[in-house]
């Protein structure tokens, strides 16, 4: 009787079957083959194939869960507490996939994960998700990512629709004389980010000008103060008689009130303020009450930038000003309504005569052009 032989690891076949061709590989005692409709397709195929498992014979033992784990540590170790708080989570939605081999895993099985997904989180799941097989592969855990084959979804942006003049002008003599009135003022004539206002202390306002130095963001944990979002973020501000009257006031509320600190515009009990917690309680409701159309608070910045460019101010100052990156922004992201009487296409630079006219607030427009030209 003829003794079987048993095939050695890595060696490899072609053969037929059911009218298609297949190559066939051992690794470690299983098979791993491909379908092909020709004989000369398998044989092309076959040398690739086991210099893949080969590749994949050194790599490192465990479990996409056990890879995940690792990835999030080193993540929470090299990124800020934020970031890795929203890299935890996308990851996350994969954790199906723990107790396969990480080398087991295929394109196939995370494209019917990210279907299930929808909109700018199946994008984000995609780019984090890329970003920890590429690690991986870097890492001795995988000879190729099971990414590469994929596509990016695409997803299309939310409109950003700036506040029109009649907007800002109800919303500014609504907050007026709140505690956060002069927050409101800062975005809406100056552009700054929510994080660089909460981060704000009483030392970095001198008479008419402001340092935007720092930003607060929130985590899991509660406040962190950090640098700011950029390199340019880190600026000094010239502020407008109308913000820098919006700051006495709130600095006259703090000496009758008896605060104490050095936050600029603390909450209630005297820390930082929380963005979920100002955007729930206060944006969101005094716009309800205005019978503004709710828009986050982010759209106020954006209103700033409007504002500049229809006033005429280069992209480059308005960049500056605001510390974001000047030209990398499309000015199709600041535009007003083109529909309102009071409001200019950011593409006219004209000058903005009822900007002056209506909001007094953002007199800084001009200010601007001249100290940063």
């Amino acid at each position: 009787m003829a003794k079987k032989r048993s095939r050695g690891t890595h060696s490899g076949s072609i053969y037929q079957s059911g009218g298609a061709w297949f190559c066939s590989v051992m690794v470690a005692g299983r098979r791993r083959r491909t379908r092909h409709k020709t004989k000369a397709e398998a044989n092309a195929a076959l040398r690739p194939l086991i210099e893949q498992a080969k590749a994949e014979a050194h790599l490192r033992p465990g479990s996409f869960g056990e890879l995940r784990e690792q990835w999030v540590r080193h993540v929470r170790a090299n990124k800020a507490t934020k970031t890795a708080e929203s890299y935890y989570t996308a990851v996350q939605k994969f954790s199906e996939l723990d107790e396969l081999p990480v080398f087991q895993i295929t394109p196939g099985q995370l494209q019917r994960i990210l279907d299930s997904l929808s909109g700018r989180s199946r994008q984000q799941a995609f780019d984090i998700l890329r970003k920890l097989m590429r690690d991986a592969v870097s890492w001795g855990w995988l000879s190729q990512s099971p990414m590469d084959p994929l596509q990016r979804p695409s997803h299309q942006r939310a409109p950003i629709l700036p506040f029109t003049l009649e907007e800002v002008r109800r919303i500014l003599e609504e907050v007026e004389e709140t505690r956060y009135g002069p927050a409101i003022h800062l975005a809406l004539a100056c552009g700054l980010r929510g994080g660089e206002l909460w981060g704000l202390n009483w030392g970095d306002w001198t008479g008419e000008t402001l340092r935007v130095r720092r930003q607060a963001c929130e985590t899991a944990e509660g406040i962190e103060i950090k640098e700011t979002k950029t390199s340019s973020g880190n600026r000094l501000i010239p502020l407008p008689p109308s913000v820098v009257k919006a700051l006495e006031i709130r600095w006259d509320q703090r000496e009758r009130d008896g605060e104490e600190g050095e936050i600029m515009f603390p909450n209630i009990s005297g820390g930082r303020t929380r963005r979920t917690g100002f955007a729930n309680r206060t944006w969101k409701t005094l716009l309800k009450e205005l019978g503004i159309p709710h828009r986050g608070f982010h759209h106020a910045r954006h209103t700033a930038a409007t504002l500049l460019l229809n006033s005429g101010v280069p992209l480059s100052v308005d960049g500056r000003k605001s510390g974001g990156k000047g030209k990398g922004r499309s000015t199709d992201h600041h535009e007003t309504d083109n529909d309102s009487p009071e409001c200019l296409h950011t593409r006219s630079r004209k000058p903005l005569t009822l900007f002056a006219a209506h909001v007094q607030s953002v007199v800084i427009v001009q200010q601007a052009a001249l100290r940063f030209a």
